[in-house]
């Protein structure tokens, strides 16, 4: 599952695009979550999860992409990428 914060997307379980979505919950398999192009603070507070922007939670999220990001991190499973826009 992919999660698209900048978009207001999601790849699986919506349809069309959302406004006030508080947090998600992962799949089993590979999730990521991507910021906004007007940059993120993703603070990573366990094992995949943690929130973006102190707002959004996330949990069983294995990835997060953003392209002006600050990381806090105390996970090693986490992967975390910086992207361009």
């Amino acid at each position: 599952m992919t999660v698209n914060l900048d978009l207001g997307q999601a790849s699986v379980g919506l349809v069309g695009t959302f406004v006030r979505l508080e947090g998600v919950y992962g799949s089993p398999q590979d999730d990521e979550i991507i910021g906004r192009s007007t940059g993120s603070t993703f603070n990573i507070t366990g094992p995949d999860q943690g929130n973006v922007d102190s707002n959004f939670e996330f949990y069983s999220i294995e990835k997060v992409i953003g392209g002006s990001i600050t990381i806090r991190s105390t996970s090693r499973r986490t992967r975390i990428r910086s992207r361009s826009h």
